[in-house]
C-alpha cells in the first residue's frame, strides 16, 4: 500500500519498481532542500539509505519484482553536535529536529516541488512525505530521523530480517527493553534513572539519561556489563557467540540466542533469577505487543481486496515471528524434562544455590548443541564442567553421571514419544472436531434468529463475526451501519427487538435530545420495502441549516442513530438478544468443557503406559529396561505432558476466540478468561 496518511496513496501498490521511482524522486527534492539549507546559512542533510522492508529494494528488483511492500522508509541524518552528558545530547537533537522539520515545511511551501504533495505534506506530519510519481500516482515516503552518532546504529536498528516486516524485529527490540526497564530505540540503548533505579521512558521529572552502547554489533553485550555495572563479567556462550545484530545477516533467531544469552550471563551474575525465567519474561512481552499489532487504527483504513491481503500477510508474519521467538526463548521439551529429572538426581545432595547453577550449566548445554540433537554423550559432557569430587557440585555429577547412562536414554525414548503425539495430526484432529461441534451449535442459534443472521450474511462474507454478534448485538449493528451497510443494520435491528425501539432511555433522550427526536421519528416514516427516507419537510430543512442537525445521507442518518448508546441498550436488553447472549455463553462453556475433557485425558495419566492407551502414541522402550529405572524417567515425562496438554489447550481455546472475534468485546474476553482459568485448574 502506498502509505495510510492520504486516501490519495491508499490502494498504491508499492512494488519494487514503484518504490525505486519513488526514491528516486524523494533524493532528488531532498537534494532541491539540501541547496535551500546552504542558502540559508545551515548544514545540510545527510541522506543515509531505504530502511525497513525497502532495506532491500535493490535486490528485490531482480529476484523478486512482483514483491509488494507496506511502506517506504528512508533514513535521514540531521546534523547536530556530539555532547558527552545524554541528556544534554537528547536537548540539542530534539532542537535539531525541531527547526530542520519547520525549514522542511518553509521550504515546500515556498518553493512548492512539483513532485511533492505539499498540501497533504505538510498538513500534519510534515516528515510523511507525499510524493508524487512522474506516471502521477502518490507514494507515501517516511522520513526516519537520525543524528551522526547513531547512524550506524539506525542503519542496522531499522533493517528487518529480509522477508519479514520491520514491526517482527522492532517489537523484539521493544520487549526486551520493556523487560530490563531501557529503551533500545533509534538512540541506542537508553538507561533513564531516578534516584539511581532505571524507570520506564514514561517518566520525564528527575531522570537522568545514559547511553548504554550504539553499538548495533555488540549492544547486547553493552546491556548486560551496564546491568552487572562491570566490564569484567562471565559472558556466556551464546552471548559471546551473538553479542549483538548481525547486519550482515539479520535474522530474529540470531536476536533471540543473543537475549537467552544475555539471561544466562545475568543469572550468573545474580542479576536475574535464572536465564529460563527472563527468556520467557521477554517471549511472553513479545508476544503480548505483537498480538496487539493488528488493533493499530491505520489497518481500518484498508478498503481494497489488495489491502485486506496486506493486512492477511501482516497477521501471518506475526504468528510466524511469534513462533520462531518461542522456538529459542520459551523452555524446550527437552530442557523442561531434563530439569524435573535433574531434581529426582539431586534430591537433597546439593544447596539450592548448586542445584540452579547446575540447571544453568545444562540449559546452556541444550542451547549450545540444540534441542533436537540431545543424546547420551552430550548429556554426559556436563560432567566435564565441574572439577571437584568433594564438593555438593562434585556430588551432583557424580549423580548425575550414574543415572544418565541408562535413566537418561529413557527419558529421550519418552520426550520423542511426546513431541511426536503432540504435532500429530490425530491430536490436533481432536480439537477440529471440537469445534466443528461448536460450529453445529452456533448454526442452530443462527436458525433461531434467521432474519437478522440473514441480513448480517449480506455484508459480513469473511469469518468472525457470528459469535460477536450473538453476544453484543447492539454495538455489532452499530459497527456494521458505520462500515459496511445501514440498510443490513436496520435489517438486523428490526429483526432483534421490532420496529420499535423504544425504551425509557429512549424516550429520555428524545425528550432533550431534537437530533435525536428528528432521527428516530425519520427512521419510522422510512418505507419499509425501499427503506429510503421521505424527503424532509421545510422545517426539518430550517433546523439542519442551524447545525442542530447535520446534512447527512440517509445511510449516516441510520449509522449516527444505531451507534447511540441508548439505541444499543434497549437492543441488547431485549428478550431476543438476551437469549442470544445466554445462547454464546452456553456455546462457549460447552466447547470449553470439550477441551477440558481432551485435556484431562493427558494430564490424568499416571503412566506412559496408560498415556499410550489414552492417546494411541508409539513408544518402544528396550528389551533390558529396568522398571526402577522407567519410574524415574517417566515422572518427569508426565509432568510435562501434564502441563503441555493444558497449555495447548489454552493456546488452542484462545487462538480459536480471537480469530472469531470474540476476544474483541470485554464480556467476551471475561468468558475466554473464564475458561482458560478453568482448564488452568486442572
Amino acid at each position: 500500500m502506498g502509505g495510510w496518511k492520504s486516501q490519495k496513496t491508499i490502494g498504491v501498490k508499492l512494488d519494487p519498481a514503484t518504490v525505486k521511482s519513488a526514491i528516486q524522486v524523494f533524493t532528488t527534492v531532498i537534494r532541491g532542500f539540501n541547496q535551500h539549507l546552504t542558502s540559508i546559512g545551515l548544514t545540510p542533510i545527510s541522506l543515509v539509505r531505504p530502511v525497513g522492508s525497502v532495506s532491500y529494494v535493490d535486490a528485490d528488483l531482480d529476484e523478486s519484482p512482483n514483491k509488494v511492500y507496506g511502506d517506504v522508509d528512508y533514513l535521514v541524518s540531521f546534523p547536530v553536535k556530539d555532547i558527552d552528558d545524554a541528556t544534554s545530547q537528547r536537548v540539542a537533537e530534539n532542537a535539531a529536529k525541531r527547526q530542520y522539520t519547520e525549514e522542511w515545511v518553509d521550504y515546500l511551501q515556498d518553493k512548492h516541488p512539483p513532485s511533492v504533495d505539499v498540501k497533504t505534506t505538510v498538513s500534519s506530519t510534515p516528515l510523511l512525505t507525499t510524493i508524487q510519481l512522474p506516471d502521477g500516482r502518490h507514494v507515501q515516503i517516511d522520513i526516519i530521523v537520525t543524528f551522526p552518532k547513531y547512524q550506524k546504529w539506525m542503519e542496522g536498528r531499522y533493517t528487518p530480517e529480509r522477508g519479514r516486516k520491520g514491526l517482527i524485529m522492532g517489537k523484539l527490540y521493544k520487549a526486551l527493553g520493556d523487560v530490563i526497564t531501557m529503551s533500545i530505540g533509534t538512540e541506542g540503548v537508553i538507561s533513564r534513572t531516578r534516584d539511581g533505579k532505571r524507570v520506564p521512558s514514561r517518566m520525564r521529572k528527575d531522570v537522568k539519561l545514559t547511553s548504554v552502547s550504539t553499538d548495533i554489533q555488540n549492544f547486547l553485550v553493552d546491556i548486560a556489563k551496564n546491568l552487572v555495572d562491570s566490564d569484567e563479567i562471565n559472558i556466556h556462550s551464546l552471548l559471546k557467540q551473538n553479542p549483538g545484530l548481525d547486519t550482515s545477516n539479520v535474522d530474529i533467531k540470531q536476536f533471540a540466542r543473543g537475549i537467552a544469552g544475555l539471561g544466562y550471563t545475568l543469572a550468573s551474575h545474580n542479576i536475574v533469577e535464572s536465564g529460563e525465567s527472563f527468556s520467557i519474561q521477554v517471549a511472553n512481552q513479545y508476544t503480548k505487543l505483537m498480538r496487539n499489532e493488528l488493533n493499530n487504527h491505520k489497518y481500518k483504513k484498508a478498503a481494497t481486496p489488495e489491502q485486506f491481503a496486506m493486512i492477511d500477510k501482516i497477521k501471518k508474519q506475526i504468528e510466524s515471528g511469534i513462533k520462531d521467538v518461542d522456538s529459542v526463548l520459551r523452555t524446550s521439551m527437552q530442557e523442561s524434562v531434563l530439569r524435573d529429572y535433574v531434581q529426582l538426581a539431586l534430591r537433597e545432595k546439593t544447596t539450592k544455590e548448586n542445584e540452579k547453577l547446575l540447571r544453568e550449566a545444562i540449559r546452556g548445554l541444550l542451547n549450545e548443541i540444540g534441542p533436537d540433537a540431545i543424546s547420551v554423550s552430550d548429556i554426559n559432557q556436563l560432567g566435564s564442567l565441574f572439577s571437584s569430587t568433594s564438593s555438593p557440585l562434585g556430588i551432583a555429577t557424580a549423580e548425575l553421571s550414574k543415572l544418565v547412562g541408562s535413566v537418561g536414554a529413557l527419558a529421550q525414548v519418552f520426550l520423542s514419544g511426546i513431541k511426536s503425539f503432540f504435532s500429530s495430526d490425530d491430536y490436533m484432529a481432536r480439537y477440529r472436531e471440537i469445534f466443528e461441534k461448536e460450529e453445529q451449535r452456533t448454526s442452530a442459534i443462527e436458525a433461531k434468529h434467521r432474519d437478522a443472521y440473514a441480513a448480517m450474511e449480506r455484508v459480513w462474507d469473511q469469518e468472525g463475526w457470528k459469535i460477536p454478534f450473538m453476544l453484543e448485538p447492539g454495538a455489532f449493528i452499530a459497527v456494521t451501519a458505520a462500515k459496511k451497510s445501514a440498510d443490513a443494520a436496520l435489517d438486523a435491528a428490526k429483526a432483534i427487538v421490532g420496529p420499535r425501539w423504544m425504551s425509557e432511555k429512549v424516550q429520555e433522550r428524545m425528550k432533550r435530545d431534537r437530533k435525536f427526536r428528528l432521527s428516530y421519528t425519520r427512521y419510522l416514516k422510512h418505507d419499509k420495502s425501499r427503506r429510503k427516507y421521505s424527503k424532509p419537510t421545510k422545517k426539518e430543512s430550517q433546523i439542519r441549516n442551524k447545525n442542530i442537525l447535520n446534512e447527512q445521507s440517509e445511510a449516516e442518518d441510520i449509522s449516527w442513530l444505531l451507534g447511540q448508546s441508548e439505541i444499543q441498550s434497549t437492543i441488547n436488553d431485549c428478550p431476543v438478544a438476551k437469549n442470544m447472549k445466554n445462547d454464546v455463553e452456553r456455546i462457549v462453556a460447552m466447547t470449553v468443557q470439550d477441551l477440558m475433557n481432551t485435556t484431562k485425558e493427558i494430564s490424568g495419566a499416571t503412566s506412559i503406559e496408560d498415556l499410550k492407551n489414552k492417546t494411541g502414541m508409539e513408544i518402544e522402550l528396550p528389551d533390558d529396561t529396568n522398571s526402577a529405572e522407567v519410574r524415574k524417567a517417566e515422572d518427569a515425562a508426565l509432568k510435562y505432558a501434564a502441563e503441555e496438554s493444558k497449555k495447548m489447550a489454552v493456546e488452542i481455546l484462545t487462538k480459536h476466540y480471537q480469530e472469531e472475534g470474540l476476544t474483541m468485546i470485554p464480556d467476551g474476553e471475561k468468558i475466554v478468561k473464564a475458561g482458560v482459568y478453568e482448564i488452568s485448574k486442572l
